[in-house]
């Protein structure tokens, strides 16, 4: 059960440059060798965009689906993790879809989730 999402970093590069960056390499030194603080949210109840990697209907909403994980892209920062929508005893509760021109439900929806088993959660 998921205890965050990471949001970002902050920390000092060796040469004394402050950093802030929304992820963390493995490897990365900091200056003097001093601790890195890491940004997460902790909320059950805010809801993260995420995207199907199956096909989702509306009697998908309200129901707890597993997460798919996989390498985030370095180019964009962006996670590759999605809602696989076929495994009804997860830890992503869907509680909508994105409503915009670009998304429709059905396959690889872009949908709206949170994570009320979490650490944090009430469930």
């Amino acid at each position: 059960m998921p205890l965050s999402v990471f949001q970002g970093v902050q920390y000092t590069a060796t040469d004394g440059t402050p950093v802030w960056s929304r992820k963390w390499t493995s490897g990365t030194s900091t200056l003097g060798s001093a601790d890195a603080q890491a940004y997460v949210y902790v909320d059950p109840d805010i809801a993260y965009e995420a995207q199907s990697s199956g096909t989702p209907t509306q009697a998908s909403v309200g129901k707890l689906y597993t997460i798919t994980t996989t390498a985030g892209d370095a180019n964009n920062l962006r996670s590759k993790e999605a809602v696989t929508t076929t495994t009804t005893s997860g830890i992503a509760k869907v509680v909508g879809f994105v409503d915009r021109p670009d998304n429709s439900i059905g396959q690889y929806a872009r949908m709206y989730v949170s994570f009320p088993t979490s650490e944090f959660g009430n469930n």
